[in-house]
């Protein structure tokens, strides 16, 4: 059995060896340092920046209420109205669930032309929790696209809640690149 011993701490010596070990070279550092030479009155000394400037956004918006118009980069948005439904398109919601239908009007004020989706669209409520758009509001329902500087859109977002839920406010995010921020409405608490 000390055989064996012997026999793998041999094989384990020479595979060590075999893999050898590399010295890094060593590099020679001068031990003096250029001083630097005067400058002249026509030369100045380059000074660089001390911070990097933040990319610069619009400044955040205070939520409107329905029937206001709110524009953020290219886009403007009027929510024309606020029901509430327990029907949808493919039926009737599950118990404890209604719709808050928003009859919204996008219009585009920019020079290029803006995406639009129901997608854009979450609503938040008083206790922070986000609802996504519904797929099942009620006809005319927002579709997706793209319009033209200078036309508008108009159809229904819905979002699906409970009864009862509190300071809900409607938030678009416009898909435009430069000085957008979100759009807020207030559409207040859903009914009982």
């Amino acid at each position: 059995m000390n055989k064996n011993i012997y026999l793998v701490f041999a094989f384990l010596l020479a595979l060590m060896l075999a893999c050898g070990s590399s010295v890094p070279t060593q590099q020679v550092i001068p031990t003096e340092i250029p001083q630097p030479t005067e400058i002249s009155q026509q030369q100045q000394p380059i000074e660089l920046p001390t911070s990097i400037p933040a990319p610069t956004t619009a400044p955040a918006q205070p939520p409107a209420n329905v029937g206001e118009r709110v524009q953020s980069g290219g886009v403007a948005l009027t929510v024309n109205g606020v029901t509430t439904t327990k029907d949808t398109i493919m039926g009737p919601l599950e118990e404890g669930k209604i719709l808050i239908v928003c009859d919204v009007t996008i219009e585009n004020i920019g020079t290029e032309r803006e995406a639009y989706n129901p997608f854009y669209f979450k609503t938040r409520d008083a206790d922070g929790f986000e609802y996504t758009a519904s797929m099942f509001a009620p006809d005319p329902t927002m579709q997706s696209g793209e319009i033209s500087p200078g036309e508008k859109t108009r159809g229904n977002i819905a979002f699906e809640v409970k009864p009862g839920t509190k300071g809900l406010i409607m938030i678009y995010t416009p898909m435009v690149i430069l000085n957008a921020t979100e759009i807020k409405i207030l559409l207040g608490d859903a009914p009982q």
